[in-house]
């Protein structure tokens, strides 16, 4: 039988230190030679001895007494700065690297590109020389290069994935959102993954952003879809609810996402799986559904004439320098972007003065600026399209339950009818409906 060391269970004895200039590395749990700083394997007296007597008794022999016990004191001393400096210098490489993770995780969550490591480097140096410039070498090794901070991304990636497999989620619901990059001529799929565990604990996580290059049915959706599932380790039976945006390849009963999902439901035997359209997606549906065509098309005119000559922009701009305005510009209305009209008309509001000043100049005259029934039609969609902004962006965010969704849209509606019943009786509201 193969001997076992670590079964012998022997123990340093203190006398050695004195005697043969031993001590125990407490971290390795070994003998430790003071003079040479050499580990012994085995706690044992005749192993100590025998080193001792081999390589330092010829000389270190002469030390007796209060002699000895003093150069004892002073190896030991002297193998706890060296040690302290060694830890110190790992805690300091330690720190050094999580502070690379950390503005990594940070550059990450922004969405930045991996090259600003290098410039959010530089600033931090910077900083510091101006601070405490003694401790300037301690943050130039911070590595942010692209490549540093590209592998990091993946490994803090894996490793949360490695957490929601930990967590065993006893249940969980999946949300897709598909957008077509039309620059890069490629489609990409968000999929987000929100699973509860036994002890009611919400985890939600951006499982994978899928590019397809080539066509976008729901069967290379759902390829991408299963492929997720088994990377985190999930059940088709823990699939609970999956929520979709409004297109064809997604809420396609047959050939789309909804329809491959519930035919692999199927074939397991699966029945309880919930299909949800997206409650942001419906609020800008439901938003488009107004007809505001009378007030926005000026509008988007106006606005088309001022910043689409270079020269009629930059005079813009230094007219509303000149007049000291609280903004320097007006926003391009941008239809597929939720929060556009309601910006754009806001702004739009309280630079209405300086436009007409500037399109008067311009011998370009629009009367809907001098109509007062007209502003009065910006005004009140002005307030709507932002109490509407103020919705949209309530609905956004994390670990927001669907009895949130629900208070909060019920709080919209409540806020609607108190709006339509205090200008049912004005101009205002009856212009606009007719």
């Amino acid at each position: 039988m193969k001997r076992k060391v670590d079964r012998e269970c022997r123990v340093f004895n203190k006398l050695w230190e004195l005697k043969y200039f031993f001590a125990k590395d407490e971290l390795k749990q070994k003998a430790y030679c003071l003079i040479c700083h050499e580990h012994l394997s085995v706690m044992k007296e005749y192993n100590i001895r025998r080193h001792y007597e081999t390589n330092h008794a010829p000389i270190y022999s002469k030390y007796t007494g209060k002699l000895r016990e003093d150069k004892v004191e002073s190896l030991k001393r002297t193998l706890q700065i060296q040690q302290g400096l060694i830890k110190k210098n790992f805690e300091n490489n330690e720190n050094v690297t999580r502070a690379g993770y950390e503005i990594t995780k940070i550059i990450s969550q922004h969405g930045k590109p991996f090259s600003d490591g290098m410039y959010i480097k530089n600033c931090i140096i910077e900083a510091v020389n101006c601070l405490c410039p003694l401790n300037s070498s301690l943050f130039d090794g911070i590595s942010l290069s692209a490549s540093s901070v590209s592998r990091r991304t993946e490994e803090l990636g894996k490793i949360y994935i490695y957490k929601f497999v930990k967590r065993q989620v006893i249940c969980c619901g999946i949300l897709l959102h598909w957008m077509s990059q039309l620059t890069f001529r490629e489609h990409r799929n968000f999929l987000f993954i929100r699973g509860v565990d036994e002890n009611i604990s919400i985890t939600e996580e951006l499982a994978s952003v899928c590019s397809i290059h080539g066509t976008t049915t729901g069967k290379d959706i759902f390829d991408e879809l299963e492929q997720t599932i088994s990377d985190y380790n999930l059940e088709w039976e823990k699939l609970s609810c999956v929520t979709i945006d409004g297109a064809k390849n997604m809420a396609g009963s047959k050939k789309g996402l909804v329809g491959q999902i519930t035919n692999k439901l199927e074939e397991l035997h699966i029945s309880n799986t919930l299909f949800i359209h997206c409650i942001l997606h419906q609020h800008a549906l439901c938003a488009k559904a107004l007809n505001i065509s009378c007030v926005l098309n000026p509008v988007i005119r106006i606005i088309n004439f001022v910043r689409g000559s270079s020269l009629n922009h930059r005079q813009f701009k230094v007219l509303l320098d000149d007049f000291g305005s609280e903004y320097f510009d007006l926003p391009y209305y941008t239809a597929v972007r939720w929060l556009s009209c309601g910006n754009v008309l806001n702004r739009f509001y309280k630079l209405r003065s300086e436009i007409d000043i500037f399109l008067t100049s311009k011998n370009n005259y629009y009367p809907e600026l001098s109509d007062l029934a007209w502003l009065s039609k910006l005004s009140f969609l002005v307030d709507v399209t932002t109490h509407m902004n103020e919705l949209n962006l309530k609905l956004q965010g994390k670990e927001n339950l669907i009895c949130d969704f629900y208070r909060i849209i019920k709080a919209f509606r409540h806020k609607i009818d108190v709006i339509r019943v205090t200008t049912w009786s004005t101009s205002v509201f009856t212009l606009f409906l007719f």
